[in-house]
């Protein structure tokens, strides 16, 4: 049977057509909108508190790699990976180091002269450096020892040899996508963005950037050990976390290390690298 609508039942359906319409777009965005602080982090946030674990040895540089092994160059230039358990010793002779994946980490020596670890031996370099860092993608750029307004010239490995920047700096880090950044010795903050170098806020002493992009901090000394304050980027500002340091490093997923003034060793204990 056919059904006959009258001239009010043909007036509400017309009024419902728009409501149907809106309704599935309307919830989206509600839900798109309470979803948003999930995935912003907003800068003035409250840190989670890190429970920072002392590590035994000292050391005066520290890196993570991308396997989650924790690097050191000791007091005396010996380079040391953690195994989860002690410090092994693999030799060299380094006053900084940086830890590139797959085992592929380069060290500076105290004269200056840059090594890269290959078939379990240290292989000399090009180039003098003052500073390194390898990125999550394995780009390498270091610091050289030429005097600039600003620190030390900046350059990138091109393979068979450095490729200068217009940039001068005194601690540089790398970012998962191969681009630097870098602290001059006005403590200022620059980053590679788009071929151009743009400042950051705040002030710095030491950087580290983690694989998944997070940068972290070392502000600018509070204290006569020469330790500064810890921060993370929060994607508007830098968040402060508990603890000072002189040196930072961090683990893939943003869990950061470092060391003192005293060159004692500390760890953030959610680290996946110290079970490493």
């Amino acid at each position: 049977m056919q059904r006959k609508y009258s001239c009010i039942d043909l007036k509400a359906i017309l009024l419902l057509v728009p409501v149907k319409r809106l309704f599935l777009p309307a919830i989206a965005i509600l839900l798109l909108i309470a979803l948003i602080p999930k995935f912003i982090n907003i800068s003035g946030e409250q840190a989670k508190p890190i429970e920072w674990l002392k590590m035994p040895g000292l050391a005066v540089d520290i890196d993570i790699s991308m396997d989650g092994t924790a690097w050191i160059a000791a007091p005396d230039g010996h380079v040391k990976t953690w195994d989860g358990r002690q410090w092994q010793d693999l030799g060299g002779d380094a006053m900084r180091i940086a830890a590139g994946p797959g085992g592929n980490s380069w060290i500076i020596s105290p004269d200056n002269r840059i090594f890269r670890r290959a078939d379990k031996r240290w292989i000399e370099m090009p180039g003098r450096a003052t500073d390194i860092a390898v990125g999550a993608s394995g780009a390498v750029w270091m610091i050289g020892t030429d005097r600039q307004a600003g620190g030390f010239g900046v350059f990138k490995w091109g393979e068979t040899d450095w490729v200068a920047e217009d940039m001068a700096a005194l601690r540089i880090a790398v970012g998962p996508k191969g681009n630097p950044w870098v602290v001059n010795d006005q403590n200022q903050i620059y980053r590679l963005t788009q071929m151009a170098w743009k400042q950051a806020p705040e002030a710095a002493t030491d950087i580290a950037i983690a694989a998944n992009g997070v940068s972290w901090i070392i502000g600018p000394p509070g204290s006569p050990d020469g330790d500064g304050p810890v921060s993370a980027w929060g994607g508007k500002g830098w968040v402060r976390h508990d603890g000072a340091l002189a040196g930072i490093a961090t683990d893939a997923r943003s869990y950061p290390w470092g060391v003192n003034g005293r060159n004692e060793i500390f760890a953030d204990s959610r680290s996946a690298a110290l079970k490493r």
